[in-house]
């Protein structure tokens, strides 16, 4: 937690500054009809590039599939019974580059352009910050090592089924929530020398709620919601 607090301290003096206000955060706002306060004041941050490499393809791709995998897969023996197939939603991928922004400046936004889609319910969030003394490359699986297996070397069933709003598992449950069936996330390099990165995954509808079970325990597949049915995976779509 203190590495966390530190790195995400250091934006402040690594950061490679450019104009929050991004074009992609000008237009989402506009379509919302919302202004949030980066786009009058003079707040920086690293620029989102418009148009998407294929390392941010790849990483899309990857951080959905490998999201599905281990939702996929039993937990400490025991398998759902109505895990949802994640599917990815742009709208998420926005809210989760204004909320990269919003922790990379390390002040206070209103939160005017996180405002719900209609589409979607309320919105979970998963945050990672990597730190390293050499240039990093955006990678699916660290991100989900991170988030996933490191978590889970602890015995976590008795904190998912159900979740008792433990911080350090909040990840874990958030992964294996059944009821969630769409994913955005985003990432930036917050210094010019590409020695840290900010990853943010937007999920709806929200998981890791307390007091509530993650996913029903059962065959896999075998209490998929109406109007979805169980793939080959055991997921349901």
């Amino acid at each position: 937690m203190l590495l966390l607090v530190y790195a995400m301290l250091s934006f402040m003096c690594f950061v490679n500054t450019k104009d929050l206000c991004t074009s992609e955060v000008r237009q989402y706002c506009y379509l919302q009809k919302r202004h949030p306060m980066a786009c009058v004041g003079t707040y920086v941050c690293p620029q989102i590039s418009e148009n998407q490499s294929d390392e941010e393809e790849r990483f899309k791709e990857n951080i959905v599939r490998l999201h599905n995998v281990i939702r996929s897969q039993p937990v400490y023996g025991l398998t759902a019974a109505n895990m949802r197939q994640l599917k990815w939603d742009d709208q998420l991928e926005q809210m989760a580059k204004i909320t990269a922004h919003q922790i990379c400046v390390n002040t206070y936004i209103q939160r005017f352009c996180e405002a719900t889609p209609k589409h979607l319910e309320m919105i979970g969030s998963n945050e990672l910050v990597l730190s390293a003394n050499f240039k990093l490359r955006i990678n699916a699986d660290t991100v989900m090592d991170k988030w996933f297996k490191k978590r889970m070397e602890y015995n976590a069933t008795n904190l998912i089924l159900p979740f008792n709003g433990n911080r350090s598992i909040q990840p874990v449950a958030q992964i294996l929530s059944a009821e969630t069936h769409s994913i955005g996330c985003a990432y930036l390099q917050a210094n010019n020398r590409g020695l840290q990165l900010l990853v943010v995954c937007k999920y709806a509808p929200a998981g890791a709620n307390v007091g509530m079970n993650a996913f029903i325990v059962g065959p896999q597949g075998s209490q998929c919601p109406v109007n979805t049915s169980r793939t080959p995976e055991g997921l349901c779509n």
